[in-house]
């Protein structure tokens, strides 16, 4: 019998961990434990970060692999995300809660698609329209604003913004990419320095740095529209 190293499944073994994550998120958001729920999302996002750079320092890059990751990503950043907005809020639009969920996991699975189709043709450090982590961590950021200043938005507010990210994720837009995105050498302390900053920060804020990170990441697109027009000029 054909044995196999332990460290091909490495990469898959974080897919499905990330996966039960997720699912999990919402377990806990059908008992009212949001800041459980909102925090297993966000351990989803850290471990599909990690899967495929522990395929690639491994060696054990596989076409299972890869169909695994974007089926997980659909999961905890397209059906995850709409499912606990809803609980939380869209159910109380009434017949228009539910169709707005339903668009924004369509908009993911859309931008999931259209990644894998272009993964033979390079953008750089750019990717076209928000990427589905972030369009994750915009999604929720309502939710992350309620447990850190105990304000709860209108259901209106929540269903204008679902559409919103769901749009900004088939849409064109170039947005930066963090994957291949090189530091020049002067800027890597500074960029070590706000690390650890952002780091200490979550520890004792994590909701407001969460958010923050949002607003930087919307802030960001113009400049990411301005530079890569420029680079295709």
């Amino acid at each position: 019998m054909k044995a196999f190293p332990f460290s091909r499944f490495v990469p898959n073994l974080l897919t499905l961990t990330a996966l039960c994550a997720g699912l999990s998120s919402i377990k806990f958001a059908l008992v009212g434990r949001w800041e459980a729920a909102v925090t297993l999302v966000f351990v989803a996002m850290i471990l599909d970060g990690m899967d495929g750079r522990v395929a690639r320092l491994l060696n054990s890059a596989s076409k299972l692999g890869a169909e695994l990751d974007s089926l997980a990503d659909f999961c905890n950043f397209g059906v995850v995300p709409g499912i606990l907005v809803y609980l939380f809020s869209l159910k109380n639009l009434g017949v228009v809660g539910w169709p707005i969920v339903l668009f924004y996991t369509l908009c993911m699975v859309l931008r999931l698609a259209r990644f894998n189709t272009l993964l033979d043709q390079p953008m750089g450090n750019y990717f076209i329209g928000v990427s589905a982590p972030f369009g994750a961590l915009l999604s929720l950021t309502p939710l992350m604003l309620y447990f850190q200043f105990d304000y709860m938005l209108r259901p209106a507010f929540y269903g204008g913004w679902i559409f919103c990210v769901a749009c900004a994720l088939v849409s064109r837009v170039p947005t930066f990419s963090l994957k291949k995105g090189t530091v020049a050498r002067p800027w890597i302390l500074p960029l070590f320095v706000g690390a650890v900053v952002f780091v200490a920060m979550m520890i004792s804020a994590p909701w407001l740095m969460l958010s923050l990170l949002s607003l930087i990441y919307v802030a960001s697109i113009p400049f990411s529209m301005r530079l890569y027009k420029k680079q295709e000029s």
